[in-house]
C-alpha cells in the first residue's frame, strides 16, 4: 500500500506467508477436546450463536491457555460465554464507539507477513476520561480484527506507538488492567506478537 493510499485492506497481500499449520493433537489432548466439546455443547451452549462460537478452534485455544486442564476450560469457556451474552461485544454503543474512534488512537490497519490482522495503538491520541467506554473501544476493534483473519489464522499482532506520548495521555491504570483481564479470560491465545514502538 502507498502512502497515499488509505483504503483499508481487508485480506493479506499476496507476499504475505500463509499460517503454518498447528501440530496434530496427541491422542490424550484429543480426549480432551472431545470431552470439552460434549459438556459445552450438552450443557452450556444455548443458541446457535454460541455453538459457532464455540468451535473445535476456540475450545482448543482454552485448553491450550489452561494447560489442557479440562475442568479449567470448562470453567474458562461457560464464563466467556456468560460474558459475551452480558456484555455484547459484537453490539457497541454507535455514539460512544465514534467519540473514542473519532480520533485515530486505536484502529485494525493490513496484515503482518505471517497474514495477522495489525491492531495499533497511539496512546498520544488519548481523546477521553478513563471509563468503560475505552474497554469497549478495544475490545470492538479486537473482535474486528478476529473477523478480518484468513482462514487458518488464530492470533493477531499488535503495535504500540509511543511517539508523542506522555503520562498524562496514556490510559490510566485501572483501565489498562481491565483490558488485560478481558484479553486474558475472554481471548485466550489470541496474541500473536506485540511490538512497542518510538
Amino acid at each position: 500500500m502507498s502512502a497515499g493510499d488509505h483504503q483499508p485492506r481487508f485480506i493479506p497481500s499476496q507476499e504475505c506467508r500463509r499460517p503454518q499449520q498447528p501440530e496434530p493433537l496427541s491422542d490424550s489432548q484429543t480426549a480432551t477436546l472431545d470431552a470439552l466439546r460434549s459438556h459445552i455443547h450438552e450443557n452450556v451452549v444455548k443458541t446457535e450463536i454460541h455453538r459457532r462460537w464455540a468451535d473445535d478452534r476456540c475450545l482448543i485455544r482454552y485448553l491450550r491457555s489452561k494447560k489442557w486442564n479440562l475442568n479449567d476450560s470448562k470453567q474458562a469457556v461457560q464464563e466467556s460465554m456468560l460474558w459475551r451474552d452480558s456484555y455484547g461485544p459484537n453490539q457497541p454503543d454507535k455514539d460512544a464507539l465514534w467519540i473514542e474512534t473519532a480520533v485515530g488512537k486505536l484502529y485494525v490497519s493490513g496484515f503482518d507477513m505471517e497474514s495477522r490482522p495489525l491492531l495499533y495503538m497511539k496512546p498520544r491520541l488519548e481523546n477521553t476520561a478513563a471509563s468503560p467506554s475505552q474497554i469497549r473501544h478495544v475490545v470492538y476493534h479486537l473482535e474486528t480484527a478476529l473477523a478480518l483473519m484468513p482462514e487458518g489464522v488464530e492470533n493477531l499482532c499488535i503495535i504500540i506507538d509511543f511517539a508523542g506520548s506522555s503520562m498524562t495521555k496514556n490510559p490510566g491504570v485501572a483501565v489498562a488492567r481491565e483490558i488485560i483481564n478481558v484479553l486474558g479470560n475472554h481471548y485466550p491465545e489470541r496474541l500473536g506478537k506485540a511490538y512497542i514502538i518510538h
